[in-house]
Order: C-alpha cells, then sequence, then structure tokens
C-alpha cells in the first residue's frame, strides 16, 4: 500500500477561443554525456512514507517553463523516468503508445526519457532522482535507477534538460550491467500535450514502444518555436507550503492558479471544483475565491469573488466575469474555512474545472502536505502481541488488552489529550460484562508488561462496550510514549471467546485495535486449538509426488481438566481445492527441531476422509489432553501430477469438550512445483536467531542462498518474512529492508564492493522480497540475505524492538532443496536506532514487487489507508 500526498489538487483545464497548439523541432546528435554530482536542489516529495519505487518529487522551476500551449513554474520527477505536469500522472508506471491523439490520461501532459516501470535506490529514491539548477536549465537526473520487472542488476544513467527558452533535451548516459544479462523491456519515449491531441517522438524518432536503449552519449533535443492561437489558459500558481489547519480554521490557501492569455485572451465565466466529500461525517467546509495580489499564495484580505458552503464532491462558481486580454496574467487563490471536524481529511483533492471548452483538458496541480483535522494529530499504534498469546482464566488479574504508542505525526503542534474512548469488542461468548476494573497506564517499566514502575493514570470500575476515559493530562510528543490497558476479570461467568481493545477516539487520532485477547471466564469443558508459537511458514514450493509436506500445525490443550479430541477437520483456504493432495497424516511435534515435521515426529494413527476442498482425521484412539498444550503438524501427501496452489484452515475439532477457543489458524500455501526440466533450485540458510540491532544505514547479514538453473533456468524465488510481535506498537511499521544481494568476486559469505543488491522490501507488510526475474541457463548465484533500516515515515523517531521471522518461499518452477538449514519459524528480534556508518556500495534496488495503478482518483483509496495504520502502508498490486 503507498502512503499519498496530504493534498492532491487536480486542475481541470480549458482554453477559450481557438485552442493553442506549439511545435517542437527534433533533433538527435552525439553529445558527452555529464553526470551531475552533489545534492542538487531541494526536492519536496509529497509521499508518506518515502518508497523507491513509483516515488515523484516536486520541482520548482526558477523560471517559467512554456510547454506546448501552458507555462510552468515546477514540474514532477518521478522514478519511472518521465517529468510530468499533471499530479495524476507521477506515479504512473506502464510504458504506453504515445502516438497522438490518446485518449490515455496516464502520458497527458508528460515527458518521457525512458518512460517505463523504473526503481530509485531502495528506500531513498532522492540518491536516485535529483534536479539541479544551472544558468538558464533545469536538470533532472535518474542515476543508477533499475527495471522493476527482470533482474534488476541492469543500471541505467539519464538526464532530461528544462531550458527557459522551452526546449527539452534527453541525454543519456552508459549503462551499468555488472552481471552481464541481456534485458530488452519496451519503453516509450517523447512528450504529449496536455490533453493527448499532440505528440513529438524522444529517442528513436517513434511515439510508439520500442525495447532497443539509446547508446550512451545519445541527446534528443525538442527545440520549441512558441504558442499560437487566442485562448485562456490556467496555470499552476505557487506551490503552497506545507501545512497543518486544525479546526477551527478560517481563510487557509489550499490552491494557487493563475489564468494568462494567449493572443487574444478571452472571459472565463464558471469555475467548477471536485473535492472529497465531508456530508457522511457531518462537516462542512467554506470554499472562497480571491484574486491574488502580492505577497502570492497568502490572503491579504482580498475581495472575495465567490464563496460557498460545500458537503458533497464538487462546487461550482457561475456567473463569473474573469477576461483576461493580450499579454495579461491574473492570479487567483481557493481558501478553506471550517469550523469544527469530525474526522481527519488528509490527501482531499481538489479538481478545478473551468466550464468554458467544449472538451475540458486535464492539467494536474498538487498542493503538497495540506491536512484538515479537528486537533494536532496523533499516530496510535498497538502492539501487534504474538500468534499464541495466553488465555486469562477465571480470577485472572492484570490482563494487558493492549499495549501502545502515542505520539505527534510529522510537522504537527504539541498536543495534550485530556480524553480517550475505548471500546470493548468481542468474538465469541465474552463480553465486557467478564471484565472488571479496567485500568490505564503510562509504560515505565518492562514495555509491554505491568509492573511497580508504570504510574496510573486512570481507573474504569465497570467496563461497558465503549469507555470514555476523561480528566486526562498525557501530552504527545513526536518522540513518543508507551501505554497499558489493563483489566481483571469479573465474577466467573462461564463464558468463552475473544476481547478486542479498540480505540475510537477520532479527533485526530488515526484509529487502531489492539490483538484479540482469548478469555476463559470460568468455563471448565473448554479445548483451545491455537497456532503453533514455533511454526510460522506463509509460503513454500513443494515438488508433486512430495510426501509429508507440512501444511498445517498448531497447538492444543485442555483449559481445565482433561478433555479428549477424537476428530480434526481442515479445509482449503485458497478457493482452489485439495485437487493436489493425495494424502494426509498427523504428527506429535516431539521431533529434534520444534515447529519442523521432521523424521523425529511421532504419528498419530488417523482415519482419513479426503474429500475436494476438505478433509477430516479421527485419531483411532482419541487424543487426550490436559493444561500442558502439545503441537501437532498436519502433513500431507502431494500427487505425482501436482495441482493447483492450496492453503490448509482449521475448519471444526469435536470430542468430549462443549466449546472451542480458536483463533483463526492457517497453514502456509502450498505450491506443488518445481518438477519441470526449467527452473531454479533453491538452498538456502539463516544464522540469525537474534537480536539485532539495525541502525538507518547498516546492514546485517540474516543469511545465504544459491540459486542454480534447471536447463533453460526460469524466474528467481520469492522470500518471505513476517512481522511477529512489536512491543508497544513501536514495531508495527518498521520500514525495514529484507534486501537480496548477488554475490560477487569478493569473499562469500560477506558484504564487500563486489556485491550487487539486486531488490529489497520494507518487511512492515509481512512479505517479500519478490523476485528478481529470470535466472539464465546454466548460471549459479550466490546470495545474501541482509536486513537493514529504511526511512521512518510519519514521525521522525525510530520504532522500538520487534520480531522478524522467516516466513517461507514460492515461485513458479522454484525448487526448494531437501537439505537447507532452515528452522520454520526463525526469528530475530530488532532494534532500531537512528543512524550509524552507511553500509558497503551497491547499485540498484527495489519495491518487492508491487506497485501502484494509474489511476486519478486517490483520496477515498487514501482516507482508508491512513485510517488503518496499524497495517501500515497499503499493500501495492502484486504483478507478474
Amino acid at each position: 500500500m503507498r502512503m499519498m500526498p496530504l493534498l492532491s489538487v487536480a486542475l481541470m483545464s480549458a482554453v477559450c477561443a481557438a485552442a493553442a497548439s506549439a511545435q517542437y523541432t527534433r533533433t538527435e546528435t552525439n553529445a558527452a554525456y555529464v553526470p551531475r554530482t552533489g545534492p542538487g536542489m531541494s526536492l519536496v516529495q509529497p509521499q508518506l512514507p518515502v518508497s523507491f519505487d513509483d516515488t515523484y518529487f516536486v520541482v520548482p522551476l526558477p523560471f517559467t517553463f512554456s510547454y506546448f500551449d501552458r507555462t510552468y513554474d515546477w514540474c514532477y520527477i518521478s522514478t519511472n523516468g518521465r517529468v510530468t505536469f499533471r499530479s495524476g500522472n507521477a506515479t504512473s508506471f506502464s510504458a504506453a503508445d504515445l502516438t497522438a491523439p490518446t485518449s490515455n490520461m496516464a502520458v497527458h501532459n508528460s515527458m518521457f526519457v525512458i518512460g517505463t516501470d523504473l526503481m530509485g535506490y531502495p528506500q531513498d529514491a532522492a540518491r536516485s532522482v535529483k534536479a539541479y539548477s544551472e544558468t538558464g536549465r533545469v536538470v533532472l537526473q535518474w542515476q543508477d535507477v533499475s527495471f522493476f520487472t527482470g533482474s534488476r542488476t541492469l543500471f541505467l544513467n539519464f538526464q532530461c534538460h528544462l531550458h527557459s527558452n522551452g526546449n527539452i533535451e534527453f541525454h543519456y548516459g552508459p549503462e551499468n550491467n555488472p552481471l552481464g544479462l541481456a534485458e530488452s523491456p519496451s519503453f516509450c519515449s517523447g512528450i504529449v500535450n496536455v490533453d493527448g491531441t499532440t505528440s513529438f517522438a524522444g529517442f528513436g524518432s517513434v511515439t510508439t514502444l520500442q525495447s532497443a536503449r539509446p547508446l550512451a552519449n545519445t541527446r534528443v533535443t525538442l527545440a520549441y518555436a512558441g504558442m499560437l492561437g487566442n485562448a485562456v489558459v490556467m496555470d499552476q500558481g505557487l506551490v503552497l507550503p506545507a501545512i497543518n489547519v486544525v479546526a477551527p480554521a478560517a481563510n487557509v490557501p489550499v490552491l494557487s492558479f493563475g489564468m494568462h492569455a494567449v493572443g487574444s485572451g478571452g472571459t472565463v465565466t464558471d469555475l467548477e471544483f471536485q473535492h472529497a466529500s465531508y456530508f457522511s461525517n457531518g462537516d462542512s467546509v467554506t470554499l472562497s475565491l480571491v484574486e491574488d495580489t502580492a505577497p502570492l499564495g497568502q490572503y491579504n484580505g482580498e475581495t472575495v469573488i465567490a464563496t460557498t458552503t460545500v458537503l458533497n464532491v464538487n462546487t461550482v462558481f457561475s456567473g463569473l466575469s474573469l477576461g483576461v486580454t493580450a499579454g495579461q496574467s491574473r492570479n487567483f487563490l481557493l481558501l478553506a474555512g471550517f469550523t469544527t471536524l469530525g474526522r481527519n481529511y488528509f490527501q482531499t483533492t481538489f479538481h478545478l474545472i473551468q466550464a468554458l471548452s467544449p472538451t475540458a483538458n486535464l492539467a494536474d496541480f498538487r498542493q503538497y502536505q495540506v491536512n484538515f483535522s479537528p486537533a494536532p494529530m496523533v499516530f496510535m499504534s498497538f502492539d501487534q502481541g504474538v500468534d499464541t498469546l495466553p488465555v486469562s482464566q477465571a480470577g485472572a488479574t492484570n490482563i494487558v488488552l493492549g499495549s501502545f504508542d502515542l505520539r505527534l505525526v510529522k510537522n504537527q503542534q504539541p498536543r495534550t489529550l485530556t480524553e480517550l474512548t475505548f471500546d470493548l469488542a468481542s468474538a465469541g461468548a465474552v463480553s465486557a460484562a467478564d471484565l472488571a476494573n479496567m485500568r490505564l497506564y503510562q509504560d515505565r517499566g518492562t514495555i509491554g508488561a505491568l509492573d511497580a514502575s508504570d504510574v496510573l493514570l486512570a481507573t474504569v470500575a465497570a467496563p461497558t462496550s465503549v469507555n470514555v476515559i476523561t480528566g486526562l493530562s498525557i501530552p504527545v510528543t513526536p518522540v513518543g510514549d508507551c501505554y497499558l490497558v489493563v483489566a481483571d476479570l469479573a465474577a466467573p461467568t462461564g463464558n468463552v471467546g475473544q476481547i478486542i481493545l479498540i480505540h475510537l477516539q477520532n479527533d485526530g487520532i488515526f484509529q487502531a485495535a489492539a490483538r484479540p485477547r482469548p478469555i476463559c471466564n470460568g468455563a471448565t469443558s473448554v479445548v483451545q486449538i491455537w497456532p503453533s508459537a514455533d511454526s510460522h511458514l506463509t509460503e513454500w514450493v513443494a515438488l508433486p509426488g512430495a510426501t509429508d509436506v507440512q501444511a498445517i500445525s498448531f497447538t492444543l490443550r485442555a483449559l481445565a481438566g482433561t478433555q479428549t479430541v477424537s476428530q480434526l477437520a481442515f479445509s482449503d483456504n485458497s478457493g482452489n481445492g485439495l485437487a493436489a493432495v493425495s494424502s494426509a497424516r498427523l504428527y506429535l511435534d516431539d521431533g529434534s527441531i520444534p515447529g519442523r515435521l521432521d523424521a523425529g515426529d511421532t504419528l498419530v494413527p488417523c482415519t482419513l476422509a479426503l474429500g475436494a476442498g476438505s478433509f477430516q482425521l479421527s485419531p483411532t484412539t482419541p487424543i487426550s489432553l490436559s493444561s500442558i498444550g502439545e503441537t501437532y503438524h498436519v502433513g500431507v501427501d502431494l500427487g505425482a501430477g501436482g495441482g493447483p496452489l492450496f492453503r490448509l484452515t482449521y475448519a471444526a475439532i469435536s470430542g468430549s469438550f462443549s466449546t472451542v477457543l480458536a483463533q483463526q489458524l492457517l497453514g502456509p500455501t502450498i505450491r506443488p512445483t518445481g518438477n519441470g526440466a526449467n527452473g531454479v533450485n533453491v538452498s538456502f540458510s539463516f544464522f540469525y536467531q537474534g537480536p539485532v540491532t539495525i541502525h538507518n544505514q547498516n546492514r546485517h547479514i540474516l543469511g545465504t542462498a544459491s540459486v542454480t538453473a534447471r536447463g533453460t533456468g526460469g524466474a528467481m524465488p520469492i522470500f518471505h518474512f513476517a512481522l511477529r510481535n512489536s512491543v508497544c506498537g513501536r514495531g508495527v511499521d518498521p520500514n525495514t529492508l529484507v534486501e537480496i544481494w548477488v554475490e560477487g568476486s569478493g569473499p562469500l559469505g560477506q558484504l564487500d564492493p563486489t556485491d550487487v543488491m539486486s531488490y529489497g522490501m520494507g518487511t512492515w507488510t509481512g512479505f517479500g522480497p519478490g523476485s528478481m526475474g529470470n535466472l539464465p541457463a546454466a548460471t549459479t548465484w550466490n546470495l545474501l540475505i541482509v536486513a537493514r533500516a529504511g526511512l521512518i515515515p510519519y514521525n521522525e523517531t525510530v520504532p522500538g524492538p520487534f520480531t522478524m521471522q522467516f516466513a517461507g518461499i514460492s515461485g513458479n518452477e522454484v525448487r526448494a532443496q531437501p537439505a537447507f538449514a532452515v528452522i520454520p519459524g526463525f526469528s530475530w528480534q530488532v532494534n532500531r536506532l537512528l543512524s550509524a556508518p552507511s553500509g558497503p556500495g551497491g547499485k540498484g534496488g527495489s519495491d518487492g514487487g508491487c506497485s501502484t495503478g494509474d489511476g486519478n482518483s486517490h483520496w477515498p483509496a487514501l482516507m482508508a489507508a491512513l485510517a488503518a495504520l496499524l497495517a501500515a502502508t497499503r499493500l501495492r498490486r502484486a504483478r507478474a
């Protein structure tokens, strides 16, 4: 999931009178490529958290730049090899046909040097994409960017020069291909006007897709011939500074734009703004239009031209008479005001449509980081917990319902919380009535546990479903503090289930929820089935015909007395069915490696009833359970012919008990693959069992792998890692990278300057990194699996300790060697520190195999993503 700018503004602009047009003259020559060095211009990046795939920056231009029939004082530079004046295109990644006329809005109002899906340096796109202001021009530079697809070890260098006279130059530099792989993804090159009616070719002298890249020292020049015709043209005004607007507020500038005349000019009579809906939350925002006088970009008490209170998704200012005559320019501000707000409005999107043209031409302008909120915004993150939480039984006290962190979102003013509201949701028969004496503490001692150092802040003697805790005085800082909510069990009720602590208050605080806490309040005939503490595989590859593939692992225990289990049922969770499964067996996990099905585990004799989408295992002798839990594995045999991937989930359990206390229980996704003559063989080992301290830049080698092509080779594997635990919620969004490095000619097993980074991914999502493309025939690569810290989103501090675990391997025609030294559930504790020396050199990077689409209306998804920050950023769509 990628976090978007905090205000995106799209300007629908139309031309009155005769349509303006422009001409460019194209020439291609040889010219020495001159890489720019140094920090370059200060780039404004309207993305949080910082990414390295589909990332873009706002570049203020030191001169007014003419592009076709419009002028601009800024542009967006994207990691994807394009420069655009339309924010909706800044994250676009697809290579596309630029031939005019084109209705593909993703290419409108944009320049494509090498336009395709490219990536910058992991977690630091500004290292790959820079801007340099020079006399009479701005140089936009892409350094060591790589293709998203393929090996990600081919690195490109190129530039786009924007001249003050309107000329555009594409400069192409040398490529770096340390592994010598041949790759030729398609790309586009050229420029397209605001509505797609005119385009000019760049490299290759074609506007269609091409794959033969330019040689080093190639230069393409597009000489600008000027504007023609009569029109009124909308222009972006100032890029307004980042602001955080807290209710109540009045006359806040949210959009700066201008109008200038081409030829004899014209008159604007109607302006329509489209924006987020405030209706459903009962909020209203007043929009006002004023003519902007010096100093520009500020409200200086100018006379209001039009004003209205908006609720729904559009606002129309009609009956205007805004004349722009020959040689004239006029500047305007859109102002916003509101008295109260019931929710946070980030990424509020405004579209301005000028209603004079028979067709509306999209020229999208974006302001940077304008936040509307009821109060200074606070980021609340709950402890993720672990899968195997202890059951709280009758008489229990000091049950930790939630451990969480409160800290200010970046760039917010200080705030003191006087009230917090918590909902006690339930699953099963338990409810808030099963709890007594709920208490809020500041966590001063051992984080995540109640001890004598903790400070009691409030008590709720009789918790209900909604609990408003008032009379607080909690100062919230950028560094943040940890807090605990604990409770005692009330008198035994016999109820069994789970209590979920949910934060409900929405006045500038991100909503969040703790993990469910299992509760058995006095019931005696109860069995618990829970995920195994030692086995956390989520993906696995297995050869068709393989036997005893570990398909699901779990712990069974009786919560009181002795209970017996007579049958266990499992079903497919993938929707593909179990056609690949030919048999299944149950094992007691008492072998040499806890959490892993191995030769030492004890077979539990069972009768198997195998169906198309589920099966039941009935022990010949019912399993006797006590309060000491025991772990079991289900091993499955795969048919020789293979079959679709599948994933087992717990379906039912029966026996002498009356009640089951269960959490959603999933095994790894099993991919029957790797039996073809062509593909990749993989062996690997991990040797970091934790803890590890990760600084912002230094790296830790977690393990090694070796990949060897079978036959003609095939797609590289995907390694998976997952966040398992984070005390105080500070590891919820750890932004830690797992990188894959291809070892070079230096010593094996250690990072050195000959090693090449191919890809990496932030592991807060629980997945990644993605594939490295295809491994060629007769090739063996040695890989280093490395962890390092990325940049921290939303605040300037760093998270505390959290636990990561190896979660498996996947990939089509990938064969995992049987003799690997991996313990499922292997983990390392990570503690983030602020800074440290940089790691060894290397080039390239990746985002882990996901990206956003080319859509233009972002705000609904963005609001939902921010409201669910506990899950950190959205999982961006997977691409082949």
